[in-house]
């Protein structure tokens, strides 16, 4: 406003000067009525910059109305977004009209706008991407009795490069084999490549609710693990598509009818038009789920109700490894790994096990690669030795009489004869 005021006295000075000049230069006949110019002028000029001043002010508000039309219009694209759902795991004004009235500072509340804030916004997806497909080649070329089903878990390239996209969506998967065929370690490292990855056991006394969520009337409940799946990780948004290990899925309880009989929440989570409108007992307000990929691990396919196993399109049996195989192949993977797993220093171990000392693993492991750890440990303790250097190395390499030690202390049936620590006769 001090801006106009100013701008109107400039204009005024300025026009009177021009007046004077013109009134002292003008020419009047005795007869000629005198003429005051500098009040028609004054006046004139006066309802000019009223005019001015008006038509400014009336700018001024115009665009305000359109920074603020803007502004309500970018806001309600943003509502609109988070209500589509193509782009939203979930309705917002679905969320909004089941609780209009958060407290934060009720217990309850405050676990539901934490949830809501993990699974609002535009969902990641997990892709096929060059990387990935290799590292899966690479795990299994580890796990040889996997070979027969690389298809399953890579795509056809030719197919993969007619997709408009490259989204992982697995059919639901179902894993069965002996207690050490090699599934669970496998599934561990598949889950390290996908990266975003929900596991739970079925056979500690699962329920249902577990999965699904407990109603807000029980103390600390809360959502169940579906949601948590889902929810934003490292990449900053909540992810669409995580792959969801079920565990032990041939010891879970089903047709009972009680709160441990999991038959009610896998005929909707493993069905992808139910999933799409999952509902957590918790949370109440219906999230897609449908693009979450399942894969079930269990021992015993006969233990599975077949309106269970219905809902597993692909089943693999997988076999156990041949002794060529864990001498060969998985012996060496379980050797990286064990050294690894306890930060043994490399360069002071022998690179590849001798091929006496594979046979000997394998017999003291019984074949089972689970037992391969505890053997070399030792194994390693029995082959401690001095490099030429004078430092400590281990060569894997064992004496007869080291290794009559070790098949005593392995042997899967001990003499009743041998005298047992801790007992007497």
């Amino acid at each position: 406003m001090l801006e106009q005021q100013h701008l109107s006295e400039m204009l005024k000075d300025l026009c009177m000067f021009c007046l004077k000049e013109t009134v002292t230069n003008y020419p009047t006949s005795e007869n000629e009525q005198e003429v005051d110019f500098e009040e028609m002028l004054e006046n004139e000029l006066n309802m000019a910059v009223t005019s001015l001043i008006n038509s400014m002010e009336n700018e001024k508000e115009s665009e305000n109305d359109n920074e603020s039309g803007s502004e309500i219009e970018s806001l309600n694209e943003n509502l609109a977004v988070d209500e589509i759902a193509g782009d939203s795991l979930f309705s917002l004004k679905d969320f909004n009209r089941i609780y209009p009235n958060l407290d934060l500072s009720k217990d309850n509340d405050k676990v539901l706008e934490e949830i809501r804030s993990s699974l609002v916004g535009i969902p990641y997806y997990v892709e096929y991407t060059g990387d990935y497909i290799q590292a899966i080649k690479d795990l299994i070329a580890k796990y040889p009795n996997f070979k027969e089903y690389e298809d399953i878990f890579i795509p056809n390239e030719d197919l993969l490069g007619l997709r408009t996209d490259k989204i992982i969506n697995m059919p639901n998967i179902l894993i069965v084999g002996e207690p050490s065929c090699g599934k669970s370690s496998f599934v561990n490292q598949l889950c390290e490549i996908y990266k975003y990855y929900f596991r739970t056991s079925l056979g500690s006394g699962g329920v249902n609710f577990a999965l699904t969520g407990e109603d807000k009337g029980y103390s600390q409940s809360g959502c169940g693990d579906v949601l948590r799946s889902m929810f934003v990780r490292d990449c900053g948004q909540p992810v669409a598509n995580p792959l969801f290990i079920l565990d032990e899925i041939d010891k879970g309880e089903y047709g009972t009818g009680h709160d441990r009989d999991l038959s009610g929440a896998f005929s909707v989570l493993l069905e992808p038009n139910n999933a799409k409108h999952f509902s957590d007992h918790f949370f109440k307000v219906e999230v897609d789920a449908s693009h979450i990929n399942y894969i079930a691990i269990a021992n015993d396919i006969n233990k599975i109700p077949s309106h269970v196993l219905s809902r597993f399109p692909i089943k693999l049996h997988v076999r156990n490894y041949t002794k060529d195989e864990i001498e060969n192949v998985v012996l060496q993977n379980q050797y990286e790994k064990w050294l690894k797993d306890n930060s043994y220093n490399p360069a002071r171990m022998s690179r590849e096990i001798p091929d006496v000392t594979k046979s000997l693993i394998y017999e003291l492991s019984h074949g089972q690669p689970r037992e391969v750890p505890a053997v070399l440990s030792s194994i390693a303790e029995k082959s401690i030795c001095k490099n030429g250097k004078g430092e400590i190395y281990v060569n894997f390499f064992l004496n007869e009489s080291k290794v009559k030690e070790l098949k005593q202390m392995f042997e899967q049936n001990p003499s009743e004869n041998r005298k047992r620590i801790g007992f007497t006769n």
